[in-house]
């Protein structure tokens, strides 16, 4: 009978161990109040989960935005279903595949997941893949997004087929600066890898549906899979930060040199500095390429 009592107390134990952290739960009740307000084309519900001056890349080419007014531009357009009538308008949206990794209390945490959104006139659904990166409210613990890219999948044929067309070509991002450390960790894939947070769901997405890894193992594999990819930064990377959490992004247009073709693509990681020697912990990396020319 003492061992069914101890067994007992093991199983309370690695069950208490085992309880999700706070964070999770508030970073995945706001995934919830985006597709809401994107099911229901409210843009002030979905600005109401962001900072005041949130940065967010879309799936259009040059469609980034840095401040609030610029966010609800292009949410009403990347959302609108192809039709400025709303024929064509939002019909549902639904959330697969979630990941977050908590940083702690009162810091923040990383999500990521599939946001497929329908649409009422009938068109196949769209599949948004999404990196967030939330900071918390240092008074009440409530999390708004500092930082997000939404992209879709975009087939290699169709890349080069983008690359031809001098609206997909690679600028400066808005913001951006020289700064040699953050653009290593993004022309160098092996780099990030080493710098990556040892987290089961720490995320790296790549430019297309198949390359997507979930936890450290899986993402040091893929990272370390394009380390002789002739990755270039065009015009600096924008950096961005807030308060003294260490927690923040490199932001970055970019280019990949291969076979011939030079094709653009937009680049987010997601770091947090350690306070006293300044070197990031990747916590994220988001790969994408312009999925159509921004209207």
């Amino acid at each position: 009978m003492r061992h069914v009592f101890v067994a007992i107390i093991l199983l309370a134990s690695a069950t208490a161990t085992a309880a999700p952290h706070p964070e999770i739960a508030r970073a995945k009740a706001l995934l919830d109040k985006q597709s809401a307000a994107i099911a229901k084309y409210d843009a002030d519900k979905f600005l109401a989960t962001f900072v005041a001056s949130p940065f967010v890349i879309f799936p259009g080419a040059n469609a980034i935005a840095d401040d609030e007014a610029a966010v609800r531009k292009l949410f009403r357009s990347e959302f609108a279903g192809g039709y400025s009538d709303g024929t064509n308008g939002v019909g549902g949206a639904t959330w697969e595949h979630v990941h977050v990794v908590a940083l702690g209390a009162g810091e923040g945490a990383v999500a990521s997941g599939d946001l497929t959104v329908s649409w009422a006139g009938g068109d196949e659904p769209t599949t948004f893949r999404v990196t967030e990166l939330l900071v918390a409210n240092p008074e009440n613990q409530a999390l708004a997004v500092l930082a997000a890219q939404f992209s879709m999948s975009v087939p290699e044929r169709q890349a080069v087929a983008n690359a031809a067309d001098t609206k997909f070509r690679a600028a400066a991002m808005p913001g951006a600066s020289d700064n040699a450390d953050a653009a290593k960790l993004i022309e160098q894939p092996a780099r990030a890898a080493a710098a990556l947070l040892a987290d089961p769901d720490v995320i790296v997405l790549g430019t297309e549906t198949k390359e997507r890894a979930v936890g450290a193992p899986a993402a040091k594999k893929l990272l370390t899979a394009w380390k002789s990819l002739k990755l270039a930064v065009v015009g600096g990377v924008r950096t961005g930060s807030i308060g003294e959490s260490g927690l923040g992004y490199f932001a970055a247009n970019a280019t990949l040199t291969a076979k011939k073709q030079v094709l653009p693509f937009r680049v987010l990681v997601f770091v947090r500095e350690n306070p006293q020697t300044g070197e990031p912990t990747v916590l994220a990396i988001h790969f994408s390429s312009p999925a159509f020319a921004s209207n």
